[in-house]
This record gives C-alpha cells, sequence and structure tokens, in this order.
C-alpha cells in the first residue's frame, strides 16, 4: 500500500467521522443552560501540531534476518519528527472526542552483539576478531489517533487516552560495521569501520496498532485562537515485524495551534 493511497484512506476516514459526530455540536448548544458552560468557552478545535517522537525499541532482532552470524540488537532508542492533524470535538463540559490524523518517524540507533569471526592475519596465520555493527534504522507511518480528552476542571489540563493505528509507509537501515579487537587489526581498505549496508529495508508490518495514553494543556489566547502543549505515551500492541520480538514503544511531544469556531 502506497502513501497516497493511505493518505487518501485517511482522508476519508476522517470525513466520515467528522460528518457523523458534527450533531453533537447542536445538541451540546441546545442543551446549554445557565448553570452550564458557555459555547464560547466549549468551542469545537481544529488543530495543527508538529513536535517529537522519542522511540524505545526492546525485545531484539538480527539484521539481515536470514543471516547467521550478523548483528543481533537488543535495547535502543531514537528522536524523530512527528505531526498531526486534529477536530477536537466538545460533548460535554468535561469531555472531547479528537479523532486525527498523525505521521511519525521511529528511530532507533542500535550496536549489536559482538561478532566473533577470523580472519587471516601476520605470517598468514588464523587470527581471532570481534566485531560490532551500527545500525540506524528509520521506520515512517501515517495513520490514525481517536483521542478522548477528559478536562480536569477550568485548568486547562486534559487528560488524553484512546487507539492508534499506523500504516507503513517507509523504512531506511544503514550499517556501519567496526573492529572491537584486537587494536591495530584493520579493513582491506586500510579503516577500522566501514559501512555495509545503505538503503531501504522490509523488516516491519504493514499496520501498526496500539494505545496512547497521556496529559494535554490548552492556552486559549483569543475567540478564535488556542495553544495546545500535550505529551503522550505509545503502548504497542504488535512486535514491529511478525518474525521477532522486536517492539517500539515511545513518547510523542506535540506543541499545536488550535483554530476555534
Amino acid at each position: 500500500m502506497n502513501a497516497t493511497r493511505i493518505l487518501l484512506l485517511l482522508a476519508v476516514l476522517f470525513t466520515v467521522v467528522i460528518t457523523a459526530l458534527s450533531p453533537l455540536q447542536t445538541a451540546v448548544a441546545q442543551d446549554a443552560a445557565p448553570t452550564s458552560v458557555s459555547p464560547a468557552r466549549t468551542p469545537w478545535y481544529l488543530g495543527i501540531s508538529a513536535g517529537v517522537f522519542y522511540s524505545m525499541h526492546s525485545g531484539g532482532f538480527s539484521f539481515p534476518g536470514d543471516c547467521e552470524g550478523c548483528g543481533v540488537y537488543g535495547d535502543a532508542s531514537g528522536l524523530g519528527s512527528a505531526l498531526d492533524l486534529r477536530l477536537s470535538i466538545p460533548i460535554a463540559r468535561w469531555l472531547r472526542i479528537e479523532p486525527r490524523i498523525f505521521g511519525e518517524c521511529h528511530r532507533g540507533d542500535f550496536t549489536s552483539d559482538p561478532i566473533a569471526s577470523e580472519i587471516i592475519g601476520k605470517d598468514m596465520k588464523p587470527q581471532a576478531i570481534v566485531l560490532e555493527d551500527e545500525l540506524s534504522y528509520t521506520l515512517r507511518l501515517i495513520g490514525i489517533d481517536l483521542m478522548a480528552s477528559v478536562q480536569i476542571g477550568r485548568t486547562g489540563l486534559a487528560v488524553l487516552a484512546g487507539p492508534a493505528l499506523g500504516f507503513h509507509v517507509s523504512e531506511t537501515a544503514t550499517v556501519n560495521e567496526r573492529i572491537a579487537s584486537p587494536d591495530g587489526a584493520l579493513f582491506i581498505d586500510g579503516s577500522r569501520d566501514h559501512t555495509v549496508y545503505d538503503d531501504d529495508v522490509a523488516m516491519a508490518r504493514s499496520m501498526h496498532a496500539g494505545l496512547r495514553a497521556g496529559i494535554g494543556y490548552t492556552l486559549p489566547l483569543n475567540q478564535d485562537l488556542a495553544l495546545g502543549f500535550e505529551a503522550t505515551w505509545l503502548l504497542p500492541l504488535q512486535t514491529v515485524g511478525e518474525d521477532h520480538e522486536w517492539k517500539t514503544a515511545g513518547v510523542r511531544g506535540l506543541l499545536s495551534v488550535l483554530f476555534a469556531w
């Protein structure tokens, strides 16, 4: 599934959700009473967000997956970009529903377990050598969130939670191999490290399901504009690929510009 088809699918889903929930705005206005929050204080918001996604990888995998004696990788972390387009719909004065379209880069900088090998050394005799592979990996996703936002009084703070579904767009990997020991050993090009892989890869699933939860804050600037700040934790419900135990959790931080009406 290419990126254009995925974006088209998400746009259709986003439009369906908006259309289905639009009568709620009228219902909220009709139910307003002198003791309830005024319409000016319960606006709909259209938000555009940008920020970062800090990935935390665990579980382990090998790369390439079908190569015995190649790099085996464990825990790692990495910092990537994150984008978000949302519609924030007031259901009650304490509750909002927020369908979102997101884009994220899940990055990781891995170091392999030591790789024991053997070379022809001094005097043409076999010599033990230990290698380490450093893998820089990036998985790019676009997807949909459906977040519930529970307001904490009139503080502007809210607790956020909801499901997330990401769709694979692309993934790339770069592997740099270096000689860990012995000192003085060199590759044939005279270096102690060199790049052995730099290309696209096919390790991840086509779809990635997870749950998000966190906290947000909305700062109204005037009747038509507000700023939003949030930090959410992503809990994966699947492994990254189908043939290993590798999972990616992470924290997403976003700064939003919210347009009210």
